[in-house]
């Protein structure tokens, strides 16, 4: 079967979407996609997209007769890895596009829609790709969307942008981009209507030489097998199920009549994120003829005038009175804003000076602190692209604009909060600094001692939101370090010794009880907490695995690591309290590996509470296991 995917929580993504089983289900795909005889229904021409009315496409689950009359094209490869051999309906796509939004439909001669998390990947659900073609048939400079049916009453997100050139971003789309799913006449149906200011930098009249890829998995299950999906896609790309590769291959998608940009169309900015001071430069790609040229709007400076009239219009917006933040600037000919980022002036190295000369009120976790926050700053502002969304950056820009004003006051740059914090530390490893994430308990007192949990992210993330939702009891403090590791199953030295120097550097700055430490994680971040306790179990009194994988390091990268099945590596965990929880529906990792760990671990002596759910897949726990887990936490306070 194809590879593990793990599945979002209801409110966030807790994971990176295609984190599957990723090495051998790479190479497998890699393999396949160089048969392409027995993959391939067929070799696609180029596709095309057809211009329609501003107000034709809709996504709402019926299709209209300007959407019916584009031209319906089967997906040229078909993807079954090892599933069982089963009748595949028809499935075709089409593709239209206006000034505003690009259109696509799919549309399967199956009778019902099903609905499962992480449906673009084990169906019914799919991916939009789009890539700069201009830079050959692989990108690096490429955008991928994720949509997931929902069934009625699930509040999940259904539709984000998950990539961008290789990085994780995991954001809602504005309302201007719907997507719909749907029973009809003679099969199923899905749409989606994505703005082009959601796609920036991509659209037909500012980057014509567009690259296009779509993915459907369609699902389907037997008694034998359970659920998997079949691929479709226009062109096989491995890189759409091993993150490791940061590029993505697209088909030219040709646009029909792009008409006229005159009095409207598609406007360049320089960059989206600037220093507030420096310039934001617009202006347009075409000519005016007019008398004079269209306006724009800018929240906070108000109507922008064009000059000079008759030419191309060009504006100058002057950001040295606007304050830092999130401001929408919306373009000439259109009713929807783009965002603009305006960053506070902020001298970082000064920053760093600062803190090292008031070493005394800083302390040496505090300094280590400000050079990771400072100096990682810099590096993500360095690598911004002109067209990527700034929003990260503003608030880590605010942040430390706060933590120098503190520092100007004599005051403690991290005061107690109960909100999560940014830390970071110089390695004793190799010298570089390292991230980890913090978050004291409410009411937190820094006359008493806490228990700390320690808490390893999933595959295809970091520690980066992962304490956004409470990760104990509310009476730890939660360290969730980085790791250096979003792949590998924290199985390197340097992972297991960040997560080590991550609890040293939490109990320089907080008086952190080192005898009722316990270490969890979420997924590959189970398989992480089993293998931290394993290589220093003198370090923790007690073991969380959620939704975890006893022997993810040998299936991701061969063997040579503990499996957490087998006997000689559970010895350590005599005795030790530990909590399982697993989803019944877990359609990325095994609910019968969970109860085997579990069954190992009780014959290897250690105290195990196990907490299956009957209805959750690959997610955190609900709020009935979190009260079990809550009472269990208990023992360690």
């Amino acid at each position: 079967m194809l590879g593990v995917a793990p599945e979002e929580p209801a409110s966030h993504f807790s994971e990176s979407p295609s984190s599957i089983m990723k090495k051998p289900v790479a190479a497998a795909l890699i393999a396949a996609s160089l048969a392409l005889p027995a993959l391939a229904i067929a070799q696609e021409e180029t596709p095309s997209a057809a211009l329609m009315d501003e107000a034709a496409p809709r996504a709402d689950g019926v299709l209209s007769e300007p959407e019916a009359a584009l031209a319906p094209r089967p997906f040229p490869v078909q993807l079954r890895f090892d599933n069982p051999d089963v009748k595949a309906p028809r499935i075709d796509y089409r593709v239209g596009y206006t000034a505003t939004h690009l259109y696509v439909a799919i549309t399967t001669s199956a009778d019902s829609v099903t609905y499962r998390n992480r449906g673009w990947l084990w169906g019914d659900g799919w991916r939009i790709i789009l890539t700069d073609s201009a830079l050959g048939p692989r990108s690096a400079r490429f955008i991928e969307l994720i949509i997931s049916p929902r069934a009625e009453g699930d509040t999940r997100r259904e539709l984000a942008m998950a990539v961008q050139d290789g990085e994780q971003v995991y954001r809602a789309l504005s309302p201007a981009s719907t997507v719909a799913e749907a029973r009809i006449a003679d099969g199923t149906l899905f749409e989606a209507r994505i703005a082009w200011a959601d796609l920036a930098p991509f659209h037909p009249l500012f980057d014509p030489a567009i690259g296009l890829n779509l993915y459907f998995a369609k699902a389907f299950e037997t008694a034998e097998t359970g659920p998997f999906a079949y691929g479709h896609a226009l062109v096989a790309d491995e890189a759409i199920f091993d993150e490791g590769i940061l590029s993505r291959r697209g088909v030219p998608l040709r646009f029909g009549d792009s008409g006229t940009a005159e009095g409207g169309g598609v406007w360049r900015l320089a960059t989206r994120t600037v220093v507030a001071g420096q310039p934001l430069m617009l202006e347009s790609p075409v000519s005016f003829r007019d008398t004079a040229a269209p306006r724009a709007r800018m929240e906070g400076v108000g109507v922008l005038d064009a000059a000079p009239a008759g030419g191309s219009a060009r504006w100058t917006i002057d950001t040295a009175t606007m304050a830092p933040g999130i401001h929408a600037l919306t373009l000439p000919g259109s009713d929807t804003a783009t965002e603009v980022f305006v960053l506070p002036p902020l001298g970082t190295q000064a920053l760093r000076e600062h803190a090292q000369a008031n070493a005394e009120t800083v302390g040496p976790a505090g300094i280590e602190s400000i050079h990771f926050l400072t100096t990682d700053f810099e590096q993500r502002l360095a690598r911004l692209q002109p067209y990527a969304d700034g929003s990260e950056l503003v608030k880590d820009a605010v942040r430390l604009t706060a933590i120098s004003a503190r520092l100007n006051a004599g005051e403690d740059p991290f005061p107690p909060s109960d909100s999560p914090m940014r830390r970071g530390f110089r390695s004793l490893l190799d010298g570089s600094h390292q991230p980890y994430s913090l978050r004291l308990p409410e009411g937190f007192d820094p006359a008493r001692t806490y228990p700390a949990m320690v808490f390893l992210h999933g595959s295809g993330t970091d520690d980066r939101g992962l304490l956004d939702r409470a990760r104990s009891n509310g009476r730890f403090v939660e360290i969730a370090p980085g790791g250096r590791d979003s792949y590998l199953a924290y199985a390197s030295p340097a992972a297991q010794w960040d997560i080590r120097e991550a609890l040293d550097k939490a109990g320089e700055a907080y008086a952190i009880d080192r005898e009722k430490v316990v270490i969890g994680g979420f997924s590959m971040g189970g398989y992480g907490a089993l293998r931290a306790f394993y290589e220093n179990p003198e370090r923790y009194a007690g073991v969380a695995v959620f939704a975890g994988h006893p022997n993810l390091a040998n299936e991701w990268l061969g063997g040579g690591f503990p499996n957490f099945l087998e006997p000689e590596f559970l010895k350590p965990f005599a005795g030790v309290p530990v909590f399982i929880y697993h989803g019944k529906k877990d359609a990325a990792l095994p609910f019968a590996l969970a109860e085997q760990l579990a069954a190992a671990l009780e014959e290897a002596g250690a105290v195990v509470t196990f907490s299956p759910s009957e209805e959750n897949g690959h997610v955190y726990q609900d709020a009935a296991t979190q009260a079990r887990f809550d009472t269990w936490l208990k023992q360690f306070e």
